[in-house]
């Protein structure tokens, strides 16, 4: 399962943490697509001691329960992508804008992505 930040449902949104929700595309049938409410609210952050408590556990949670493995990205925060990388995730950047020419191209292999590395 594929897993493409979005805010209007036709497009990629360009802060994969602050879309509005998430297209889950199925890599075997990618006509077949689902949105879902991003659960991750930005103001909800907690700060002790000066610093910053930056979890992105209620996305990392909806991505394992909905089978997701790839998460595919135009831009990406470094604190989830920490959050991703710790739960095993591949992430690939693209430049590509369209959800559906995203999935298929990912399908077919296409030269379109970058696969995104642990720092």
């Amino acid at each position: 399962m594929i897993a493409i930040p979005t805010n209007d449902r036709l497009n990629i949104a360009q802060k994969s943490g602050r879309a509005k929700e998430f297209a889950f595309f199925d890599i075997n049938n990618v006509e077949n697509v689902t949105f879902k409410e991003n659960p991750h609210k930005h103001h909800d952050h907690s700060h002790t001691d000066g610093g910053h408590n930056h979890s992105h556990a209620d996305m990392v949670d909806m991505f394992k329960n909905d089978k997701v493995n790839v998460i595919i990205v135009d831009v990406i925060g470094k604190h989830f992508k920490k959050d991703l990388f710790n739960e095993y995730f591949e992430i690939y950047k693209t430049d590509l804008t369209d959800l559906n020419e995203i999935a298929l191209a990912f399908k077919e292999q296409l030269n379109n992505f970058t696969k995104i590395k642990e720092d």
